[in-house]
């Protein structure tokens, strides 16, 4: 593929468009938190702008703000499913009228395990990576028919964090999440 026959928009915090493996530094400006559709739509349609088409979206931003339900403020839930749910509403829907025109695209989300499992302290990205698992299966069959495939990846949550984890204790997690 061409160029411009690439554009892969990953929107979030800390992300910004990137164009067949370059990074422009004038993107910088796109790399502020997106998690409305007037920002969203600014931000698509940049890229289009720029790259004259986007084939793939890729929504990839989270912000973790981890409490306990009981402990845990508006402020820290509304933040959490702003960015981890509504993000990727109002980006996919803002690619949506290209992606249609141009005749499909891919639109990928990352989600995680404790979006179908949940975490102890973090029933805010617990219900934004549920809400994006559903969101997800529901793009899935809507823009199917325009040639649009809709899919999620959940990371294994197993990182350097765990490492100190005892393995039995570990184990015991894993179970409980089958």
């Amino acid at each position: 593929p061409s160029r411009a026959g690439l554009l892969l928009l990953a929107a979030g915090l800390g992300a910004g468009v990137l164009a067949w493996a370059e990074y422009r530094t004038a993107n910088e400006e796109l790399a502020s938190r997106i998690h409305t559709l007037e920002s969203a739509q600014r931000v698509i349609a940049t890229a289009v702008d720029n790259y004259g088409r986007i084939d793939v979206l890729v929504n990839n931003a989270i912000v973790q703000r981890d409490a306990m339900m009981h402990k845990m403020s508006e402020e820290a839930w509304n933040e959490v499913v702003a960015v981890g749910l509504t993000g990727p509403w109002a980006c996919t829907k803002a690619a949506l009228p290209y992606m249609r025109e141009q005749g499909g695209g891919r639109i990928i989300n990352v989600t995680s395990a404790a979006g179908w499992a949940g975490n102890v302290g973090q029933a805010n990205y617990s219900a934004a990576k549920g809400g994006l698992i559903a969101l997800t299966k529901s793009n899935a069959k809507e823009f199917g028919r325009y040639n649009i495939t809709v899919n999620a990846v959940a990371p294994s949550y197993f990182t350097r964090m765990h490492e100190r984890v005892p393995t039995d204790i570990f184990e015991a997690t894993l179970k409980q999440r089958a």
